[in-house]
Formats: C-alpha cells, structure tokens, sequence
C-alpha cells in the first residue's frame, strides 16, 4: 500500500510539471517611444514631418520645445489656454521669433489654438504669425474690426489668400491650421486654405512662385518687422512640411493616425506599457506590428492572455497573434469599463499545436474609429489552464482524476471536463 501511495505521488508530481508554466509573447518592457516604436512598427505611412512643436505651456519653456528650435521669447505673459497655459500678447514689445531655418519652404502648414481678445484696441490685421521678405511673406491676421480672419502667402510670382468672416463667440479658444502648397498639391487646385477647429473655412487658388524666405524669421505675436501686434493667448503651435489637411483629432501630438509609445505611468506589470494613440476616422485598419524572433512556441497552452486599457469603451481594438504556418489567431475584447485594465483570456485549446507552435508577429489593429482612441497593451502570454489538486473525495489514478464516479482531467488525453 504505501508503495502504492509512493508511485501515485511520483505520478501525481510527473503530471503536474508544465501545468502552470506561463511562456512569454510580449511583457511590453520598452523603455523609451523610440525602442516601443522600433518593435511595433505603424502601417501608417503619412509623408509628413513636424518641423516644430512648441506647447508654450509655462514661463520659459518656450525654450525647450517638443520639436525643432526654441523660440526667442521678448515681453509676454502666460495664462491659462488649451494646454496648460499658452502665450499671451497684447503689447507691440510682445512675441516670440523663430530663426526661420528650413521651418517654412514651399507647401506646409501652419497650426496653433488662439484666443482672441476683443476689450482691447486693435491694429488693422492684427498677425498671429507672420514672416516677412519682401516680396516673399506669409500672415495669418485675425481683424475685430470686421470680424475676419485670413491667411495670405505671396511668392515672387503671385499672392493667394483665404478670408473667412468669423462665426465664433467672442473670447472663444480656437484651433487654426493654415495650409499651403505652392504647386496646388492638395484637394485640387487650391494653393491656400484656411481651417477653423478642424473644418475648412476658405481657400485660395491663386499660384505663386517659389517661396524666397531668405533670412526671415517667423514671428509669432506680431508682424515680422514687430509691427500690427495681436492680442490673445497662442498655444501648441506646430509647423508640418506637407500640406496636412485633417485635423479631426487636434490632439494627436505626430505626423501618424496610429503610432505606438512607452508607457511607465499606466501599466498591468514590470516598468512599461505599450501605449498607442489612434486617430478619429484615419486610423481605422492600420497596424502596428511586432515581428517576433526567435518565434515562441504555445504548444500545449490552452489561454492566450494579455491585458488592455482604453479611452473607449466597446469593441474597438483587434489583437492578433500570427503563426509562420499561416495561422492567425485574433480577439477583439469589448472594453468595458474605460480607463481600467482589463484581463482578456482566449482560448487556444482548439488551436492546432502545428498552428501555433511558431508565432512570428503580434499585429494591433483599430477596428473602429469613430472617435480618437488612446490605449495601452500589456502582460501577454500563453498558459495552461490550472486544474485543482485532489481533494479526499477525488480519486488520483496514473494522471486520471475522478470525482463523484466522474472523469475531471487526464493526463494522457489531455482531457478537460466542463460544467456539469
């Protein structure tokens, strides 16, 4: 008997080896935006680059910007705007200069929030920006006087200009893109446009000769020869060297409608997340894709588990892993709540150990982009699913398990017994 008992306990500890091995597909430990970017590599193939991005969100960073220059800061304040604080003016000593250095060559685009001031005297076209080489020069100038904003570019060849009379409330905060593209490059035959909080207000078709910008600078607060002083609060302001004309999500901070981050703040386990923003409307079926290698073998996992936390709620974001055979195995998870992790387990059971004994890539994919989505993935892996050891009245005979006469697991058939 108490042999018996020995074999039973050496077959019962042999049985349990592997049974909760966990293996490895993805822990998300990047570091850093570019090492999570070199992994999870966006579909998104936007030919765009920002050439400068500055959020002016409080006194003196102004000189250390997101992206591109610093700007060189006389006079101003900071008050409170779109992000944090923005940049206020309101005096003709008050604006900030960019060297002009490559920021503004032949078709671009020009963006920032502005809140205008109205209590205040005004000169005739007020500029927000501007840059100034005659007869090369480009303003974006708002006028209370006759409620109109206009964007204006003139080359050596001709002028286009895009006015709009204003619809919005007084001291209401905006968002202003200001488009440009000398070869009439985007919707046709426009060469300028003008777009207010996203939607386009006015255009021009106007063209014009190479741009001279020679050694200009761009002011932002005045006239490039400190003249025509606007009064307002700028903020976040970005310069594009292509001719973007969505602005759907004006919050999307790069030039991709899916592009993927490090995360150290938001995370399921270790150090990192791997954080990911997608686009309102343009991300829909873009990927981010990781290629895996060496592959990972789930032979023998009954669950694939990963962890999401999204802005959204519902069935928004795909998971897929992929098998060099050709298999594709994917989830969909409804979200549900948003911003809270939550545990995703699929069940692979059914999958064939020769359609998933090689996985070579880890593919994210937006399904529905009706709005912008920011999400984060993490603690992925495959494991086995957990069988309760015997109790007294379960029965341990070579790796088969009874309960109550009934047949709970087995070893040699890999045998799971469902609900009852």
């Amino acid at each position: 008997m108490k042999r018996l008992l020995s074999v039973l306990l050496l077959v019962f500890a042999f049985s349990r080896i592997g049974f909760a091995a966990d293996v490895e597909i993805d822990y998300f430990e990047y570091a850093d935006d570019a090492t999570a970017q070199a992994a999870y590599v966006s579909s998104d193939t936007i030919p765009a680059t920002l050439l400068l991005w500055s959020k002016m969100g409080a006194a003196g960073e102004i000189t250390s910007p997101e992206v591109g220059e610093a700007g060189a800061i006389t006079g101003g304040s900071y008050a409170a705007c779109k992000f944090d604080n923005g940049f206020q003016v309101d005096a003709n000593s008050e604006y900030i200069k960019f060297d002009n250095s490559d920021l503004l060559i032949t078709k671009g685009c020009i963006e920032f929030w502005y809140k205008p001031f109205y209590d205040v005297d005004y000169a005739s076209l007020a500029h927000i920006v501007a840059i100034k080489n005659a007869p090369t020069e480009l303003h974006c100038r708002f006028d209370p006087n006759s409620n109109k904003l206009d964007f204006y570019i003139a080359g050596s060849g001709g002028t286009s200009r895009s006015d709009w009379t204003i619809d919005w409330s007084v001291n209401d905060l905006v968002h202003i893109a200001c488009v440009y593209d000398k070869d009439a490059g985007f919707d046709g035959a426009k060469t300028t446009a003008l777009y207010v909080n996203g939607v386009e207000k006015a255009s021009g078709t106007t063209a014009f000769a190479t741009l001279n910008w020679g050694t200009a600078d761009l002011n932002v607060g005045n006239r490039s020869d400190n003249d025509r002083q606007a009064n307002g609060i700028i903020d976040n302001i970005k310069i594009w060297d292509y001719a973007k004309i969505d602005f759907s999500d004006r919050n999307i901070e790069d030039s991709y409608n899916l592009q993927s981050y490090s995360e150290s703040t938001i995370k399921q386990q270790g150090t990192y997340s791997l954080k990911a923003i997608a686009a309102q409307t343009d991300s829909l079926n873009d990927t981010l894709t990781r290629t895996v290698s060496p592959t990972i073998d789930l032979s023998g996992k009954d669950d694939w588990i990963f962890y999401i936390y999204a802005s959204r709620t519902g069935s928004n974001i795909k998971v897929g892993i992929h098998d060099s055979g050709g298999t594709t195995t994917e989830s969909t998870p409804n979200v549900t709540p948003a911003g809270a992790w939550q545990k995703v387990t699929v069940d692979v059971s059914g999958v064939s150990d020769a359609n998933k004994d090689a996985i070579d890539s880890i593919v994210i994919t937006p399904v529905n982009a009706d709005a912008a989505n920011t999400f984060y993935v993490d603690n992925m892996y495959g494991t086995i699913v957990a069988v309760d050891h015997p109790t007294t009245s379960q029965l341990l005979l070579g790796g088969i398990w009874f309960k109550d006469g009934k047949l709970q697991y087995s070893d040699f058939t890999r045998f799971k017994r469902g609900t009852e």
